[in-house]
């Protein structure tokens, strides 16, 4: 067993990766577990490029916006639910402006920015997760990739993930436990449910002949062999298809299908207030390409405003959904194109209305480069990564200028924030 190595630190600034700065020697300590301006004792964990990460062992002075955690395991599941909610709330406003602090013209912006987020919501709101599987006291649990024991820890349902989805976990996990199925051939649970408490799940098993021979008393779940040699939650080959494989959601009103791996928000109530937000900067009668576009939801909510949508996006199924959107909700000023962005960034062009919602790595230089060369009227750009966002728009603005800047709290308890940032052409 690895003896500990336990080190007296005195925090300071929160950094823009959630964790808590503090130094050992000449070394810069990023702590999981503590809050700025606190004494505490930590466990170091491991090293990370130049960095040393550790978790707070023991809190010797402790700030005055901790408050206790909920969750045994909580460093792993929603590091920051030991903040009170106030304080994350400005917190994530000042990661926003470190971030950006090399970019005056959003800077600016951002100084009068109050992060968008509901105080009802700090719990109990994502309607997506995915579980592994574990032993605790010899009984299949649910699991985390946990941040202070560097392997998959048991946990009992996260608290971030509404009810409905877990008490589904929890119905899988107890006839997996009543049918001994072996660890060591499950993969991962992932569940979804909508707003209406409607679930469907997947799960990802290595032993396709054992899965085969079982009989599931899920209407809702799916079996998927999945590639043993991938740590990634891969759908191999599907063991079976239940009745029910879809989910609805209601956005502003408008009704959108999306499936088990379809990309989705996971916090419709916020990701509402980003969609009203953008569709204020919307000029009407304008074209509008909305990328990386899953299953249309920000596209098709701008449907009565402008003449034109067109859906880019790569996933096959995401295309397929969100063709079933634009028919069920009869827009027919909308198309759905399957392919890279960056094979169909020609649809970047003069006078049309650019949206990206891209992964957290952001924009292909592909992409930015053909922003520049046809230089579109707006782009609207959200992110769930602030850093890839910021490193994007700084070579963005050799052509366009920031004319609004808005922060959304999609994750609370967590370091993570949504950002949106409108761009417009600059005047020659």
């Amino acid at each position: 067993m690895t003896e500990k190595i336990s080190e007296t630190l005195h925090t300071k600034n929160i950094t823009t990766t959630g964790q808590v700065e503090s130094a050992v020697g000449n070394k810069k300590a990023l702590v999981w577990g503590a809050l700025p301006n606190e004494i505490i004792e930590a466990v170091f964990i491991k090293k990370e490029k130049k960095d040393l990460i550790f978790c707070a062992e023991k809190i010797i002075s402790a700030s005055p916006h901790r408050i206790p955690s909920k969750e045994v395991a909580f460093e792993s599941s929603s590091p920051w639910q030991i903040f009170d909610w106030e304080y994350e709330n400005r917190c994530k406003e000042e990661i926003a402006k470190e971030v950006y602090k090399d970019i005056p013209e959003v800077l600016y912006l951002l100084q009068n920015t109050k992060i968008k987020t509901d105080n009802t919501l700090q719990y109990e709101y994502r309607q997506k997760m995915e579980y592994h599987f574990v032993e605790k006291d010899e009984e299949l649990s649910l699991g985390i990739f946990g941040r202070r024991e560097r392997r998959k820890v048991a946990i009992s349902p996260s608290l971030l993930a509404k009810k409905s989805l877990n008490d589904f976990a929890l119905k899988v996990l107890s006839f997996l436990q009543e049918t001994n199925v072996p660890v060591d051939i499950l993969k991962t649970l992932i569940v979804r449910t909508n707003r209406e408490g409607e679930t469907i799940g997947g799960l990802f098993v290595m032993d396709k002949k054992y899965f085969e021979k079982l009989s599931f008393p899920f209407p809702n779940l799916s079996i998927f062999f999945s590639e043993p040699l991938s740590p990634a939650s891969v759908i191999t080959e599907v063991i079976h298809q239940p009745e029910t494989n879809t989910l609805e959601e209601d956005l502003l009103g408008r009704k959108f299908v999306f499936g088990l791996m379809s990309f989705f928000q996971i916090n419709p109530p916020i990701f509402e207030e980003a969609l009203r937000d953008i569709e204020k900067y919307i000029p009407e009668k304008s074209t509008v390409v909305d990328f990386y576009s899953g299953v249309g939801t920000i596209g098709l909510s701008l449907v009565d405003k402008v003449s034109k949508v067109l859906l880019v996006e790569e996933n096959t199924d995401a295309v397929l959904y969100s063709k079933q959107n634009i028919l069920t909700q009869g827009a027919t000023n909308t198309e759905a194109h399957q392919g890279d962005s960056r094979k169909l960034r020609d649809f970047i062009r003069n006078e049309r209305v650019i949206i990206f919602d891209p992964p957290r790595s952001g924009l292909h230089p592909k992409i930015i480069n053909k922003c520049l060369e046809a230089l579109p009227q707006l782009i609207v750009y959200l992110s769930c990564n602030i850093e890839t966002q910021a490193r994007d728009i700084k070579i963005l603005l050799e052509k366009f200028e920031p004319v609004g800047v808005h922060l959304y709290n999609f994750f609370p308890r967590t370091p993570h924030l949504e950002s949106l940032v409108i761009l417009k052409k600059k005047e020659l």
